[in-house]
């Protein structure tokens, strides 16, 4: 099968972010089954990992093979899902076409490193400073702004900016996407480059 109209072929482990291991007492590593699909939150239950089957969008640079970190409703409700294939159950993997563009966040190398892909960038929240002189406040409390971010890495597409640089942006405008990479809850914040207000500082 071969995507058309700028979709993307992919296949998804549906219960990829059922396993999970953790660090136990005297650094022992514990496996454990969590049942996600109760979430209310999709952003933690859904998959959001995916394999490259066939491309068929305008980002050439992606190819067949490649790990993708999308959006969390792309692979939602399968039953009544408009991207959604077809489903094996032996191996509970899943086929979609989903639509290429901004939702479509990050490649995964096979290393773990997180490249940011179709007009997206990966960035770095920062802390607003509570000024006071009266009482000392922890860095856990500490409130993050919400219309400004530090660049850590951009895609190809992404022009005028440059990893380092602290960017104005929309209020509301960065994301955080959830996933699990070889059973380890990872993390990673993005901004789509249709977002930026201007450059704070370089």
């Amino acid at each position: 099968m071969k995507a058309v109209k700028k979709k993307i072929l992919v296949e998804v482990k549906m219960n990829q972010k059922s396993a999970l291991t953790i660090k136990g007492e005297g650094g022992k590593e514990i496996d454990l089954q969590i049942e996600k699909q109760y979430d209310p939150n999709g952003r933690q239950r859904n998959a959001v990992l995916c394999t490259i089957l066939h491309n068929g969008s305008d980002y050439n640079y992606l190819k067949k093979g490649d790990t993708l970190l999308v959006h969390h409703n792309f692979f939602d409700k399968i039953e009544e899902n408009p991207h959604f294939i077809a489903y094996n159950r032996d191996n509970k993997t899943a086929i979609f076409a989903i639509p290429s563009g901004r939702n479509i966040f990050c490649r995964v190398e096979a290393n773990g490193c997180i490249t940011p892909v179709c007009h997206n960038m990966i960035v770095e929240r920062l802390k607003n400073p509570i000024k006071t002189t009266f009482i000392y406040i922890p860095e856990t409390i500490k409130q993050e702004y919400n219309d400004r971010v530090k660049v850590i890495s951009i895609a190809p597409e992404v022009t005028g900016i440059t990893p380092g640089q602290t960017i104005l942006i929309h209020q509301m405008a960065d994301y955080e996407i959830c996933y699990n990479w070889q059973k380890q809850e990872k993390a990673v914040v993005k901004v789509w480059d249709e977002e930026i207000i201007g450059i704070l500082s370089e």
